[in-house]
């Protein structure tokens, strides 16, 4: 009775085991078959994609969606239009591309899938100029044939900054066009902006009636945070001497009752807005003229000035509009592992340009040109 009773406890405790036996094997001997058919058909669609084999390609592709599930995912709306230029389906392409908002409403249901990007990448990257040729030959309307041009040259890795433009000129074109949700989406993705960060040293020749109270000749530093919007370039910068400059004569200090002495020091400032547009620019430099919107003053640093509680002792200051130009040049470039990080570059920047002083009074009358030569670093694209 005893042996019974302890086989009874043995059998009873034993079911538990068993019971999470049989579901661990249950689940792992499960099997997905639209899983399975979506997984297999991908890569079908691929490999006929490569093998130039289209017509199966698309075949299979129009399968999959009239028998899978409308809620799960076959391609993304990237990789369809992918296979739709690779397989030289302009119909695909522009149904996708005319739809390119719409397309993943409904789609809730999903798994992880291979990538077949790549490989249909590998494939473009000898055909995409032999296509680029079949769409141009093409008997599509002009609109419909543009869109389709442009998204090639974006594949190409065509200048960001032209093709932004050209988009924009796209949609601005053809308000009304059911392709501009995804021509604005290609604007997005060529769009470029980058700021930079200046230091650097130059010279400054002054010329004219100010010259005639204070040296011709100052060496300067300059600092500027600058940055481009596409073509569009804007910089807040600021620059002093770091010479020993004299003055030649006396001279009253605004709004103080002292007169600064001949044969003191005395110190340049320049601050101001440039405004500019890049006119040639490729991977390894970047040319600019621009203007500047800025003032220019002559500050004194006479021993006098140091019992004097305030820290600037103008002598003169002025307007000064101007005019110039900038090249960077690239020294290095790097590029962050995560690729939503920009990209980072350490450039020079020789820059020549000429200021006007713009006053009434004849101390301040004349002129400014100058040399700089700046170190930078830069957070952003370039192409």
């Amino acid at each position: 009775m005893k042996k019974h009773l302890l086989f009874f406890v043995f059998l009873v405790s034993s079911l538990p085991v068993w019971s999470q036996e049989d579901i661990k094997k249950e689940i792992i001997a499960f099997t997905d078959s639209t899983e399975l058919i979506i997984r297999n058909g991908r890569k079908l669609i691929a490999g006929k994609t490569v093998s130039g084999d289209h017509q199966s390609a698309i075949s299979t592709l129009n399968y999959l969606k009239e028998t899978v599930d409308e809620k799960y995912i076959i391609l993304y709306p990237a990789e369809e239009i992918l296979v739709a230029i690779a397989c030289r389906n302009f119909e695909l392409f522009l149904y996708v591309a005319r739809n390119w908002n719409s397309l993943m409403e409904g789609k809730v249901r999903t798994f992880q899938m291979e990538s077949i990007s790549d490989e249909i990448h590998a494939y473009l990257g000898n055909e995409m100029p032999f296509i680029l040729e079949d769409v141009n030959n093409s008997p599509l309307p002009e609109t419909e044939k543009t869109l389709m041009q442009l998204y090639i040259r974006y594949y190409l890795n065509d200048s960001h900054t032209d093709l932004n433009k050209d988009l924009k000129k796209y949609v601005k074109t053809h308000p009304d066009s059911e392709y501009n949700p995804f021509a604005n989406e290609l604007r997005q993705l060529t769009f470029t902006g980058r700021m930079n960060f200046c230091l650097g040293y130059g010279n400054e020749f002054l010329h004219g009636p100010i010259t005639d109270n204070f040296d011709s000749h100052m060496q300067v530093m300059n600092f500027e945070i600058d940055g481009f919007v596409n073509r569009l370039y804007l910089s807040l910068f600021m620059n002093g001497s770091v010479s020993r400059e004299l003055s030649k004569n006396n001279l009253p200090v605004k709004d103080r009752d002292w007169t600064h002495p001949s044969g003191d020091k005395v110190s340049s400032l320049k601050y101001g807005l440039k405004i500019g547009k890049s006119l040639y620019s490729t991977d390894k430099l970047n040319f600019y003229p621009y203007i500047v919107i800025g003032g220019y003053e002559i500050n004194s640093q006479s021993s006098l000035a140091e019992n004097d509680s305030d820290e600037k002792n103008n002598l003169t200051g002025t307007f000064c509009p101007g005019v110039g130009a900038s090249c960077d040049l690239i020294l290095k470039k790097w590029q962050t592992q995560n690729i939503y990080d920009p990209e980072g570059f350490l450039f020079i920047r020789p820059s020549i340009g000429y200021d006007y002083f713009l006053s009434n009074k004849e101390i301040s009358k004349g002129g400014n040109l100058y040399f700089n030569l700046s170190l930078g670093v830069s957070l952003g694209g370039m192409h």
